[in-house]
This record gives structure tokens, C-alpha cells and sequence, in this order.
């Protein structure tokens, strides 16, 4: 089974106020809505990276999970961890005969769950990843392969994995048209509106971290 890698350890620099994955939408804290899709989907093991272990995000994310043993909390060494330590981190937690994971962002609430399966269906060798786009703009979950997981592992300062992404070969990897809701997450206010009115993002504007 393939294990997720929620990163959650950002500092909320664009949202303005507080953490945006404690705000709340649809009755519930963004990162348990991003949590339950996963679950929903049929992911047995995530692995969430939080900026600490007792943090506010990981207290929320424990008295999610009820105690079941199926959520990993792993935390960075910085207090708000680049993207690129969130991956480092993420990935050194993964088992060492871990095949795959599927890289999701934290504050992605609406992630459709028939999206996520969808993803997991296409990742098939020899392909190192799959990604959804839409209207151009690369979206998330991402699933890759272990064959990334040392270039990963290596990556500096604040940036994600695009840069080992696009050094992947175009027949090792895999493009898929999705809708807007691989775009969805909650950066700003205005994001956190729009989601509670149930409008998606504009591809167009849509800004992707990783």
C-alpha cells in the first residue's frame, strides 16, 4: 500500500493570520479535511510533516486519527520548515523497502478522493511519477516512485520537487487532465472564501509549491 506524505509544516506567510490549516471549512480544520480525502481514498499510512510533534496542526491531526496507528507524525528541525525539508523529512520517514508515495499538500481540504485512486491507479512501472494537471498548471497528489526518494532527499533551500521532476524523463512519467479541485488549496483568505463558497480556483492564478 502506497503511503501518503502530507506536508504541513509551511509558515502561512501568504494567509496573513494564523495557521490556514486550522481554519476551519465545512464544520472541520483544513488539515483534517486533507487528512479524511486521503483516508477516503483508500490510503492506509500517512506520514504528516508538521513544524513539531506538539504543535497545534499535529494535536489536531492526533484527535483525528483516534489513535489508530495509520498516521506518522514526523517534524522539521527549522520552525517553519522550507518545502525542501518537509520533503527530506517526509521522505527519510517512508520504510526502507517503500516502493512509492503520494506527496500531498496539507491545506488541500477538497481533495477529491476518486482523484487521488486515480492517480494511484495510473502509477505503473516504470513510470518514476504521475501528476494531475489542469489548463497547464501541475497539481497534487503527486505519487512517485523510490527511484526519486535520494534526489528528494538531497534538495535545498525553499523550493519543491518540481526541479527533480523535471529532469524525469517524458517516457517515465505521466501527465493526467484533472479538474481544478488538483489546484485547490487554501494560501490565502480569499482561497479560504472561495472554498467555503464551493467556487474553484482559476488555473490560470492557481500557485502549486511543490
Amino acid at each position: 500500500m502506497t503511503p501518503a506524505l502530507v506536508l504541513a509544516a509551511g509558515a502561512s506567510q501568504r494567509f496573513g493570520y494564523g495557521n490556514k490549516l486550522l481554519a476551519p471549512l465545512a464544520g472541520q480544520a483544513c488539515i483534517v479535511g486533507t487528512l479524511q480525502s486521503l483516508r477516503d481514498a483508500g490510503i492506509r499510512r500517512i506520514h504528516l510533516v508538521c513544524r513539531s510533534r506538539h504543535d497545534r496542526v499535529a494535536r489536531t491531526a492526533r484527535r483525528w486519527s483516534a489513535g489508530r496507528r495509520s498516521l506518522r507524525i514526523v517534524a522539521t528541525r527549522t520552525r517553519a520548515g522550507s518545502m525542501s525539508e518537509s520533503l527530506r523529512v517526509g521522505v527519510a520517514s517512508l520504510p526502507d523497502r517503500c516502493s512509492a508515495a503520494l506527496i500531498c499538500m496539507g491545506d488541500m481540504p477538497a481533495l477529491p478522493p476518486a482523484l487521488v485512486r486515480r492517480v494511484l491507479r495510473a502509477a505503473r512501472p516504470p513510470l518514476d511519477y504521475v501528476r494531475p494537471v489542469c489548463g497547464g498548471r501541475p497539481g497534487h497528489p503527486v505519487h512517485v516512485s523510490e527511484r526519486l526518494f535520494g534526489a528528494l532527499t538531497r534538495l535545498e533551500g525553499d523550493t519543491g520537487a518540481r526541479s527533480v521532476l523535471a529532469g524525469v524523463a517524458v517516457s517515465r512519467r505521466r501527465l493526467l487532465a484533472a479538474g481544478p479541485d488538483c489546484l485547490n488549496d487554501i494560501d490565502t483568505p480569499a482561497a479560504l472564501r472561495r472554498a467555503r463558497r464551493g467556487t474553484p480556483p482559476d488555473p490560470r492564478s492557481a500557485r502549486r509549491a511543490a
